[in-house]
């Protein structure tokens, strides 16, 4: 049986595989939901981070396929002979699902805030070791991971250090400046492109930056809003700009990422 890398959350000793939960030595039990996914949170039980309608529009907005050369890109950023891969603040999994599908020798995490993420990560596989956690406390025991990644997530440089083994490699995904550009010249009077990024982090060697940019379309009004809901763009947008995707049935963007590579030293 593979050996699990979860760490108690409660008294950081080892949680071992027990039937349908995970227990450790001094009997802290967490179940495993039938979805598939432990829930490792400490805190109360009232749900965090994305609500399920958020979930729902980047779930079906990611299976059109939009985002596939990020995913693609990423899975080439993984080295050879990984044996074990986070994907911290993994969402509902759909960048995961690829990792695994990539690298099927090596054992691949996703942990997420957000419960309602996490059960929609379940659904796309059952090969991935799914958990509700804060990035900023992960369950996980020290220079565990080969491989960390981070999505369009919080960056817990902290937590990120401790878990990644030394000379671990790093991935985080950013907007580059014009990502969604026409999104946004259809919404706002005076667009600003994205701030340049500061590729300087403490505890890590930078190594590279690759680019992803490609223009795609977004057919009917449903999926313009879609993408629109997955961005940080729908928690800063005015009701009056908002209500221009009332209009927008279709719209022609660009997609400009930036994948940067570190590794821990």
């Amino acid at each position: 049986m593979e050996e699990v890398l979860y760490r108690c959350p409660v008294c950081h000793e080892k949680l071992n595989l027990r039937e349908k939960a995970f227990i450790c030595p001094n009997a802290h039990s967490f179940d495993i939901a039938r979805q598939g996914y432990v829930n490792l949170l400490r805190t109360s039980s009232r749900d965090h981070g994305d609500n399920l309608a958020m979930v729902e529009a980047r779930t079906r907005f990611l299976n059109s396929g939009h985002y596939e050369p990020l995913a693609d890109a990423l899975c080439k950023a993984i080295p050879d002979n990984t044996s074990a891969v986070l994907d911290a603040g993994c969402g509902e999994g759909y960048y995961t699902q690829k990792i695994r599908a990539a690298n099927p020798v090596s054992s691949v995490y996703g942990t997420d805030v957000s419960k309602n993420a996490v059960k929609s990560a379940c659904r796309r596989t059952k090969n991935v070791f799914w958990s509700v956690s804060s990035v900023n406390d992960l369950p996980f025991f020290d220079e565990s991971f080969d491989v960390l990644m981070c999505v369009f997530s919080p960056l817990a440089k902290n937590e990120y250090l401790r878990v990644l083994k030394n000379n671990g490699t790093f991935l985080t995904v950013i907007p580059l400046e014009e990502h969604l550009w026409e999104l946004k010249s259809a919404l706002y009077d005076k667009p600003y492109p994205n701030k340049p990024f500061d590729t300087a982090l403490d505890g890590f060697e930078f190594l590279d930056l690759t680019k992803i940019v490609y223009e795609f379309e977004v057919k009917g009004n449903q999926a313009v809003r879609d993408l629109f809901g997955m961005t940080p763009y729908s928690f800063n947008t005015s009701e009056k700009d908002s209500k221009k995707l009332e209009s927008i049935m279709s719209l022609k963007t660009k997609a400009a990422f930036g994948i940067l590579r570190y590794k821990k030293i």
